[in-house]
């Protein structure tokens, strides 16, 4: 359980740090004695990976030594006996750390939407109901966005268009005080917010 508490704590900060002063001392505390209990031994040994029987990484790894590396093509995958095991293996002192990952494209022009962990679901309103069929002249428009994730994410951005004929304005200012009158189910979870026209009169908002 110990290695998967360090990786839940680590995984816990942002920006490379923890929320406080405190949080801080403590977690850096743990951590360092982590490393006093399970990397004590500095790193001497030969690693060794193989994809089914096709050597991948092979290679001795020291404290000043870099990571090494490995790709193999995904069509030489599939041309291996399936299912395709992938073997680590150690040689000396130290800890092995090791990643393991795919990549691939789908083949084709149309592809159906898929939930890769974040989904995200945007629903044009009015004040008075829906507004999937016409929107009256001079009218707000709200955009109601759902975002659905699997598990805690930093650092998302999302563009969102805004259809031709529509121009976004600022809920502080003028007019735009009607827009943030328009009820809402969800909350305000977003940390900034950016309004941009441009050129072909529809805009976008990270």
């Amino acid at each position: 359980m110990i290695p998967k508490l360090v990786r839940g704590l680590l995984e816990a900060r942002h920006g490379g740090r923890w929320r406080n002063t405190q949080e801080n001392a403590y977690a850096l505390l743990a951590v360092l004695e982590y490393a006093r209990r399970f990397e004590a031994e500095r790193p001497n040994f030969t690693a060794h990976a193989w994809v089914g029987n096709r050597p991948l990484v092979e290679g001795t790894l020291t404290a000043a030594a870099p990571a090494k590396g490995g790709f193999v093509p995904m069509a030489q995958i599939l041309s291996l006996p399936q299912p395709a095991s992938v073997v680590l293996q150690r040689q000396g002192e130290g800890r092995l750390y090791y990643r393991l990952g795919t990549e691939w494209q789908a083949l084709g022009e149309e592809h159906p939407p898929q939930d890769q962990g974040l989904a995200i679901e945007r629903k044009v309103r009015l004040l008075h109901g829906d507004a999937s069929a016409s929107v009256p002249v001079g009218e707000a428009v709200a955009f109601d966005l759902t975002l659905r994730n699997r598990a805690p994410l930093s650092y998302v951005v999302i563009d969102v268009p805004v259809p031709a004929g529509l121009e976004p304005v600022l809920d502080n200012l003028g007019q735009g005080h009607g827009a943030s009158r328009l009820a809402s189910e969800g909350g305000r979870m977003t940390s900034h917010e950016e309004r941009h026209p441009i050129a072909s009169c529809s805009s976008s908002t990270s």
